[in-house]
């Protein structure tokens, strides 16, 4: 049961008796469980899976890493228990750390049907070499930024992740413009007239191209609307100060993020995606908003860079890397800052074909009428 079901007293009591686990009451179990195990003694649990992967549950982790010893884990598919879908895992802890054990875990994520979790589970246990069946020493879960207990993920990615430098520390990366009312100051392009458009986003006008997240989509795209930013924001920034519904604001700075990162090439994704995230080239002319963060170069070296990097984030070993780093469907600035750089020096070959994707993606784009630049169908 998670922390928005527990009533006022709950809530109230568990925050102060379990403040490392206060968002779910099966994690409070799982440390009130241990306490009450003899040392050295084992406990067998079955809960959520939701504490191997949420940042809420780091610290629980932690202590799973750093005093505990994970001795067994079934990771349990979606279907696992008849007639409901659940997320479930069933694992033993022992209360004393074990230096260099090797956990034995079993993941059943492909066999997704309740009469397939026990034959499967005794499989693994009598075939190790079956492909599901993983043994690790629980200290390289920490190798990964928050410490998710990604028990199959190989070492040459760990390691990876864990050596590579991350994207925050060459690049500014970071969301941007909410208006606080996008009925009135977001438009799509065709609804207000040309002629009040800055399609360079350097000759003064009232509206410009806004980047506002969107559908899963590579290399360019998801262009479709223009926000009222007349005389630097004028309009929004005295909204922002002055909405009914938002009486605490009195400073604009505190809904309008980032403005210097308005108007720069670099790439962007959509914070909330269906699943799987994705990478868009940008150019100068728009602006970023709160659903559609930025990743942007600090230096001319970090900018001859940005081609990689897109083309890097965009491949499926980045995807998976990104899935760790955050198994939920919101990809906020934090997480892309975490991934680690692509390594070496930009390359002629990647860039070419980073920028062949690019191509093709904004002609496909450019051939609607719902495109910045649109001019003709392809047809016509």
């Amino acid at each position: 049961m998670g922390s928005s079901s527990f009533s006022p007293f709950m809530s109230k009591w568990i925050k102060k008796n379990y403040p490392d686990v206060k968002s779910d009451l099966c994690t409070c179990f799982i440390e009130r469980i241990m306490g009450l195990c003899e040392e050295s003694g084992l406990a067998g649990i079955t809960t959520s899976n939701s504490w191997m992967f949420l940042s809420s549950f780091e610290k629980l982790r932690e202590n799973m890493v750093n005093i505990f010893t994970i001795e067994t884990l079934v990771q349990l598919s979606v279907h696992g228990f008849h007639g409901i879908a659940a997320q479930v895992c069933t694992f033993v802890l022992r209360n004393s750390y074990s230096e260099g054990y090797l956990g034995g875990y079993i993941r059943l994520n492909d066999f997704d049907h309740h009469s397939l979790q026990q034959p499967k589970t005794l499989e693994a246990i009598a075939n190790p070499d079956c492909g599901y069946f993983y043994r690790r020493n629980a200290k390289t879960f920490t190798r990964i930024p928050g410490t998710p207990i990604a028990y199959w993920v190989s070492d040459a990615l760990r390691n990876l992740i864990a050596e590579g430098v991350a994207t925050g520390y060459e690049y500014e990366v970071g969301s941007g413009l909410s208006t606080g009312d996008n009925d009135r100051f977001l438009r799509r392009i065709w609804e207000v007239p040309s002629s009040r458009i800055s399609y360079d986003g350097e000759i003064p006008a009232k509206w410009y191209f806004f980047q506002k997240g969107g559908d899963y989509r590579k290399w360019y795209g998801n262009l479709e609307y223009v926000v009222n930013w007349e005389e630097d924001g004028r309009d929004i920034k005295y909204w922002v100060t002055h909405n009914p519904k938002d009486p605490n604001t009195t400073s604009w700075s505190r809904r309008i993020f980032n403005t210097h990162l308005y108007f720069k090439e670099g790439f962007s994704w959509s914070v909330i995606s269906s699943g799987v995230i994705s990478f868009r080239w940008i150019d100068r002319r728009g602006m970023i908003s709160n659903a559609a963060g930025g990743v942007f170069s600090t230096n001319d070296n970090s900018f001859r860079r940005i081609p990689c990097v897109l083309g890097a984030f965009n491949t499926n070993i980045w995807r998976e890397i990104f899935s760790l780093l955050n198994p939920t469907l919101n990809y906020s600035s934090g997480i892309i800052a975490k991934a680690p750089l692509p390594s070496g020096h930009p390359s002629v070959e990647v860039d070419g074909l980073v920028s062949e994707n690019v191509s093709i993606s904004k002609a496909d784009w450019d051939s609607f009428e719902t495109s910045w630049d649109f001019k003709r169908h392809p047809l016509v």
